[in-house]
């Protein structure tokens, strides 16, 4: 096929959705009903009880300033450190995806990304399938 003429040629091959406009439109009059101020509140307040319970796992927070929306656990206690090199976090992060818990590996830490909606309840499940899949692996 040839190429168009112009920017033409650099479409992703599709055509223009008029539904699209009407779609984006309404999920930003959403996005903007937000109080960020709020929003940033209940967010600390859930990793706040994330960082707390990973602490007692002996987990340690990534150092430098927090918001609400990403925590990092890194292996903080001796016996973490022991059992918790870069492929076992990997190992547990994919047993943790099988009993529906889903978080990602970066750079040594696990990234938790709590979501507004995200309860003490789904908070505690992570706490007890990080715990029973750290504690379970040979170290």
């Amino acid at each position: 096929l040839p190429f168009m003429d112009g920017a033409r040629r650099l479409d992703a091959g599709g055509r223009p959705n008029p539904i699209l406009v009407p779609m984006i439109r309404e999920g930003l009059s959403v996005v903007a009903a937000y109080d960020l101020e709020e929003v940033q509140e209940k967010l600390m307040a859930i990793s706040s009880y994330i960082a707390e319970g990973a602490e007692k796992l002996g987990f340690a927070l990534t150092p430098g300033p927090r918001c609400g929306q990403i925590v990092g656990l890194r292996p903080g206690s001796e016996e973490l450190r022991k059992r918790l090199c870069p492929k076992r976090m990997v190992e547990v992060g994919e047993a943790l995806k099988g009993r529906g818990i889903y978080l990602a590996v970066r750079s040594g830490a696990f990234r938790v990304s709590p979501y507004l909606t995200t309860t003490r309840r789904q908070v505690d499940k992570l706490l007890r399938g990080l715990k029973e899949e750290c504690f379970s692996l040979v170290g």
